[in-house]
């Protein structure tokens, strides 16, 4: 067989599929924008305008709420020159019993008075008491605490 006619079998063969093909594609007609838009609106798809403004009423709603809430954590929170304002316009000066047993360490008596709202911060006067040796010398007892007193009060009221 010649190459010449090999050749010419191919060229035929690969017209006559793409003629058949031709006529066996499924042409459908183009869709133009506007029939993509109402097709995409029916299966509930929306706009990047009506998306946009979603999401920006959205973030609107989340900034209210952002700004309600500091607004109420605003009126809740209580500094610490508030308490001492507060304890000062009292008149009389109160006194708490602190109950000190065997065991006690500077840390534990440290957060009783805490607890009992005689100071802010159990750490603090406890690095205190221990900077200044007062962790060694705690006292059992019952002591009489001003709820006005400084740490330097309170150690020695404990401690000696």
């Amino acid at each position: 067989m010649k190459l010449k006619y090999y050749l010419r079998g191919l060229g035929i063969g690969i017209f006559v599929c793409a003629f058949i093909l031709s006529l066996t594609i499924d042409h459908q007609p183009q869709m133009s924008d506007q029939d993509i838009m109402n097709r995409a609106k029916e299966l509930g798809m929306i706009e990047n305008v009506k998306l946009a403004e979603q999401a920006q009423n959205q973030e609107e709603t989340e900034e209210e709420v952002v700004i309600e809430e500091v607004a109420d954590i605003e009126e809740e929170v209580i500094t610490e020159e508030e308490v001492i304002e507060e304890v000062i316009e009292t008149e009389e000066a109160e006194l708490f019993p602190l109950d000190v047993i065997p065991g006690d360490s500077s840390y534990s008596v440290s957060k009783r008075l805490e607890e009992a709202g005689i100071i802010l911060s159990a750490k603090e006067l406890d690095a205190y008491l221990c900077e200044n040796g007062y962790d060694k010398k705690i006292r059992v007892g019952t002591h009489q605490i001003n709820r006005l007193a400084t740490f330097e009060e309170i150690a020695n009221e404990i401690a000696n």
